[in-house]
């Protein structure tokens, strides 16, 4: 009977799955030490560290950020939505990125638009509360496998699993727009509210895209911040994806607005701040 058992295991996956979790005990067992004894920290603070470095170093830096320096609550946040259940996109340091520019600007109302399985706005939820202010999170998306020319997605009930997030999480929930972003309903979604910070992750294909960011532009306030995903592909950038054509093309027409300041780019996220 042992020796049956033991031909079912596979041995490979088993040291792999006990190496993940031992990993994962020392990480949480790192930072719920007093701060002085986390000596691993980065030293970065806020976003003027960052100036500094090159795209490359700064993905690398913030990698390192999200390990020693983010907050134990944030780091448990991207190990949940890395289950398999909720699977989502994106690099760990993305959660780094998120922390410093609500550690900055303190954005009260908060817009993502193509929503997956909720990572991103029970973020935007959770550093609200962590940072002890009242805000309002925006959610428009189609919550469904409507893909695009670079992407598909799996038939399933994303709307379903982004509550279910928000509840296992406890958080208040958002306010839902059930919308592709370029149909009236969307549009209107988008018009008829003023924003502090709004993250374009929809539809990749160019015309969209920039449908998007011209209508997200007016309604970002001044000094509101507005992140691109997916649209680094014609930078420098190669330790990672890099992203899609659409995205990239209304990137380069974003650094040429005299209406924004390109703050920095992290991977394939593209974060500037509104100045007029």
């Amino acid at each position: 009977m042992k020796k049956i058992i033991f031909k079912l295991i596979n041995i490979d996956i088993l040291i792999k799955v006990l190496y993940g979790k031992i990993i994962l005990i020392l990480i949480i067992i790192y930072k719920i030490l007093p701060k002085q004894f986390q000596f691993c920290n980065t030293g970065v603070k806020n976003l003027e560290d960052l100036k500094k470095y090159s795209r490359n170093n700064l993905y690398k830096l913030l990698n390192n950020f999200f390990y020693f320096d983010l907050d134990l609550d944030l780091f448990l946040h991207r190990n949940f939505f890395q289950k398999e259940k909720f699977s989502s996109f994106g690099d760990n340091n993305f959660h780094s990125m998120w922390y410093l520019i609500f550690k900055n600007f303190k954005p009260v109302n908060c817009l993502e638009i193509g929503v997956y399985k909720g990572q991103v706005i029970t973020l935007f939820s959770l550093l609200m509360k962590k940072f002890k202010y009242n805000g309002k999170v925006f959610a428009l998306s189609p919550f469904s496998d409507v893909g695009d020319s670079t992407s598909d997605y799996k038939k399933t009930n994303y709307l379903k699993i982004t509550r279910e997030a928000y509840n296992t999480l406890k958080l208040p929930r958002p306010i839902y727009c059930i919308s592709l972003s370029h149909l009236k309903k969307g549009k209107m979604f988008i018009s008829k509210n003023k924003f502090d910070l709004i993250y374009i992750d929809g539809n990749h294909d160019y015309k969209i895209v920039m449908s998007d960011y011209l209508h997200c532009l007016k309604s970002l306030n001044t000094k509101g911040v507005l992140v691109l995903d997916d649209s680094s592909l014609y930078t420098n950038f190669n330790l990672s994806f890099k992203g899609h054509p659409g995205p990239s093309k209304v990137f380069k027409t974003a650094l040429n607005n005299r209406k924004l300041k390109f703050l920095f780019g992290l991977g394939h996220q593209n974060v500037f701040q509104k100045t007029i």
